[in-house]
């Protein structure tokens, strides 16, 4: 079921405040254990969105972004070094 609009932002708020905890989990070693093929192909995709929406409120409120960091390529080196032993 979709979020209605009137609490879309806050819902997923909810949520993505639960993955930053567990990338920060990952790229601290906190518990080790890798993502799964699954949920690395969407932690890579959800960082890709949030930088997305960071370049565009960015765009339309006339700030600059200097460099855009490949979201994907970092969330699989996080991943690659929680499973590393």
């Amino acid at each position: 079921m979709p979020n209605l609009s009137y609490c879309r932002f806050r819902n997923t708020l909810v949520d993505l405040n639960e993955c930053q905890s567990a990338l920060e989990s990952l790229i601290h070693d906190e518990p080790l254990i890798p993502l799964s093929r699954e949920e690395l192909a969407a932690a890579k995709e959800l960082a890709r969105t949030c930088l997305g929406i960071v370049y565009l409120l960015c765009e339309a409120g006339g700030e600059e972004i200097a460099d855009e960091p490949d979201m994907a390529k970092l969330v699989e080196k996080f991943n690659r070094e929680a499973a590393a032993p």
